[in-house]
């Protein structure tokens, strides 16, 4: 074996393939090592972007004209923390490491990082307009394609107009991702419970006859993967849960105050009612009954435990214009972000029919056992015997997420709903948002489990326009 001047691998096969004629030399090329270009709405995702690219001798570049974005950006209401955090996280490679302009730094993770102080040429910036920051990113690209003709240089920006005004320069461009998706993508995440197959006649009449029986697929144990089963035209599918090798029979009875409408309810509401599942995400469209099935859980098991909170925490992004700053107290300004919330509390109480019910107001008192929050104070604190509902986590980021979670304590469930298709975080996409990150990150784990609700239980008006508009 030897190397020649193109960095090709030639090895000599002595017939180890019937297909290869022994002594024939078969060129395998190594795969190319690649360049990131990072650019500055990565950072307001996740401000230690830098130590998520973990690949060996691939290298990360910073251009400096995001320096000077994030820069810009330390002072906004929105984006300051995140932009201050990602000074601090640079600060620590290229101050302290003592590195110079153009030097490379080796992270611990086995990359190299470079912050590109510019020095960009006409055909660079050919077609492209030099006072614009964007267009400076790209340049930044184009020169390190240039320039290193044996790597592949892949521009990661969550800015869609950037990445196609770059592959029009014949730049890759790609988004930043939350983490690892697999062969299939992010897609894959999202997957409805699927129909059961392969069972044989024994198991489905210990199913009907014992509501469980032992599942063995071949497959690694799975921990809260849903299924359903057919049961004919004229019958609504079977809900079934396996956790290890047994398969579990969930019958759409009432599990609390509510009863379930559909197969993928039963499974979602068995789950939340579970003491082996302390997280669970819900993810669905608009209507499926994600917000209404976490409260309830969180109401049914404060019976059991004296003075337990719902603590409740709600993005404040907007689905239209901003409004602008809200008056009043915290508790005020949270009133618009209450209202989903209301209607659940509303529905719950109509179900159970009790002869005092606590109003809703009651309960969100400063004395009550409602919190409705935003992410903003949570900080510092820790979050004992409750019931934590994050709502709409598709507009948390990865980073919020992680601060969410990390704040939990003894004694608490947590319930996660989303809807990814639903992002009204302008510096957020499926790939990068915090419930991706989510379930990405924690499927497989015992504790852990989420149900993708795929069929809208509000009325016919909001099904059909969740499909079709």
């Amino acid at each position: 074996m030897y190397i020649d001047s193109f960095l090709q691998e030639r090895i000599i096969i002595y017939g180890l393939n019937h297909n290869i004629k022994k002594g024939t030399i078969v060129t395998k090329t190594p795969k190319k090592q690649k360049i990131f270009v990072l650019d500055t709405n990565i950072f307001l995702l996740n401000p230690d972007a830098i130590n998520t690219f973990d690949q060996k001798g691939n290298t990360i570049v910073v251009p400096l004209t995001v320096l000077q974005e994030l820069d810009g950006l330390k002072k906004n209401q929105r984006t300051g923390y995140e932009a201050r955090s990602a000074a601090r996280s640079l600060e620590k490679l290229i101050c302290k490491k003592g590195a110079n302009r153009m030097s490379v730094v080796t992270l611990t993770n086995g990359a190299k990082f470079i912050l590109d102080p510019g020095n960009l040429s006409a055909d660079d910036f050919s077609p492209l307009n030099t006072k614009s920051s964007d267009d400076q990113i790209i340049a930044t690209a184009k020169k390190y394609k240039r320039t290193n003709k044996e790597s592949r240089v892949v521009l990661i920006s969550n800015d869609t107009l950037v990445r196609i005004k770059a592959t029009s320069q014949n730049i890759a461009a790609e988004e930043f991702e939350a983490v690892n998706f697999g062969k299939n993508g992010v897609d894959d995440l999202y997957c409805p419970p699927q129909y059961i197959a392969g069972l044989n006649p024994d198991e489905v009449q210990n199913l009907n006859t014992h509501g469980y029986c032992v599942y063995e697929p071949g497959d690694s144990p799975s921990h809260h993967q849903g299924y359903l089963m057919d049961c004919g035209e004229e019958t609504d599918p079977q809900a079934l849960l396996r956790s290890g090798n047994k398969l579990r029979y969930i019958k759409q009875s009432r599990y609390a105050y509510l009863q379930p409408r559909n197969a993928k309810q039963a499974l979602a509401m068995y789950l939340a009612n579970q003491s082996t599942v302390s997280v669970l995400v819900l993810v669905g469209p608009a209507g499926t009954g994600k917000t209404i099935i976490a409260l309830e859980s969180g109401i049914k098991r404060r019976r059991g435990v004296k003075n337990e909170k719902i603590y409740i925490f709600r993005p404040t992004d907007q689905a239209g214009e901003d409004l602008g700053f809200l008056p009043g107290s915290l508790d005020e300004k949270m009133a618009p972000y209450k209202k989903a919330i209301g209607d659940a509390y509303q529905a719950i109480q109509e179900y159970r029919k009790t002869k005092d019910p606590v109003s809703f107001d009651a309960a969100c008192h400063l004395d009550g056992f409602i919190k409705i929050l935003p992410v903003n104070y949570v900080r510092g604190t820790t979050i004992n015997n409750a019931t934590v509902i994050i709502d709409e986590a598709q507009n948390f980021s990865d980073l919020q997420m992680k601060t969410l979670l990390t704040r939990i304590g003894e004694n608490v469930n947590v319930i996660i709903t989303g809807d990814p298709d639903q992002i009204d975080n302008r510096f957020l996409t499926k790939k990068s948002c915090g419930l991706t990150h989510v379930i990405g990150k924690l499927r497989g784990e015992p504790i852990f489990a989420h149900i993708t609700l795929d069929k809208g239980e509000r009325s016919e008006i909001a099904s059909l326009a969740a499909d079709l508009l």
